[in-house]
């Protein structure tokens, strides 16, 4: 089976060397993120965090790596010079953007659904993006990861 940079152990890239989100710890970042951003209205950063956690994790199951696989399979098709350049400069650009968005709405305590959007979609964008960007992504995605699944551990959640 192909490897998958986010799936177990999760964001090798990051070169934490731990196992990362797994899916139940997905499923409860899910759950914690989904009451306090519909019940307590309180910290919308940890919410943004837990949201690409859980994304993160959800990625690492076999939904995520079926897509991988799926986009994988596409590049192969065509010419892999090419493509590498055109999906690395394009998967690039839009995890870029992504980034961007989450970085301003955090910088201006506006977290609003545009910024948990973005943060949905950043852990699959990383994942597809191949080169230097798509690591430099996974790195960064690897580090809120770590600290959130720490947290989830240190309160029982395996």
């Amino acid at each position: 089976m192909p490897y998958h940079a986010l799936a177990s152990p999760a964001l090798a890239a990051s070169g934490s060397g731990s196992t990362g989100a797994t899916a139940s710890v997905a499923v409860a970042c899910l759950i914690a993120a989904a009451l306090l951003w519909f019940v307590g209205g309180h910290f919308p950063r940890v919410t943004l965090l837990l949201v690409i956690t859980a994304s993160a994790g959800l990625a690492g199951t076999s939904i995520g790596v079926n897509l991988h696989n799926g986009v994988d399979s596409l590049i192969g098709q065509a010419d892999a010079v090419t493509a590498s350049w055109v999906g690395g400069g394009i998967g690039g650009l839009i995890g870029l953007i992504l980034a961007y968005v989450i970085y301003i709405h955090w910088d201006r305590r506006q977290i609003t659904y545009t910024t948990l959007g973005a943060a949905v979609m950043l852990p699959m964008v990383a994942a597809l993006t191949p080169g230097t960007g798509g690591k430099l992504l996974l790195w960064a995605l690897g580090l809120i990861t770590e600290l959130c699944t720490a947290g989830a551990h240190l309160i029982g959640v395996h």
